[in-house]
């Protein structure tokens, strides 16, 4: 579809052709108009219908646009030793819940990078709150948007949910403390809310009546 066979990686906008591709293990979503949106390496890219790649934020000192915005220069896809996922939401913003920061993002098709949740560095943290306050544990394995902009993000072993007022609250599945308190907080047990148990979650999807 996209990405020069002859020129090999790197980051180079263009045509199906002409462009060129570094690592996009990191994430990968639809995008308007029968397109796709990448994360690759160090970038985030829109790919057309046709093929044809643009870079819409990047956190490479040598790589133009870097993105304006919070947080834009903070690196939002690691592909080593990282997990980060990709979704779009019910405004056609890219948004991008980033293991290496332990925050969730939202780009804009203009390359506006904007916080929605999340403390940057928090990597021992399971609190709810508006944008900043709260913090993840482990954030980054998989990202939903239901069609009213409802985010809905794997932390760990539990599902947070983001609200289109920037609210992280706990869903479903055990709210993860450090130290660990001897409480299990990873399993197989259905339940209401908290009540459940997850070992992991690796994907999620929006259905019509939520997640």
């Amino acid at each position: 579809l996209s990405g020069s066979r002859t020129l090999g990686e790197g980051y180079a906008d263009g045509t199906a052709a002409t462009a060129r591709i570094r690592d996009i293990a990191s994430g990968l979503t639809g995008a308007a108009n029968g397109g796709f949106t990448i994360g690759d390496d160090l970038a985030l890219r829109i790919v057309n219908a046709a093929g044809a790649i643009r870079t819409i934020a990047t956190s490479r000192a040598q790589s133009t646009p870097q993105g304006v915005g919070v947080l834009a220069q903070v690196p939002f896809v690691l592909a080593v030793n990282r997990t980060e996922s990709l979704t779009v939401d019910a405004a056609g913003n890219v948004v991008v819940a980033d293991e290496d920061g332990q925050t969730v993002r939202r780009i804009s098709p203009a390359g506006v990078v904007t916080l929605t949740a999340g403390l940057l560095g928090s990597f021992e943290g399971m609190v709810d709150g508006v944008g900043s306050e709260a913090q993840f544990s482990d954030v980054g394995s998989a990202i939903a948007s239901d069609s009213s902009g409802v985010l809905y993000v794997a932390d760990n072993s539990s599902l947070r949910r983001i609200g289109t007022d920037n609210v992280t609250t706990l869903l479903a599945g055990a709210r993860v403390t450090f130290p660990p308190n001897g409480t299990p907080t990873f399993g197989a047990v259905d339940g209401n809310g908290t009540a459940a148990l997850f070992n992991r979650i690796f994907g999620l999807a929006a259905a019509p009546g939520g997640i």
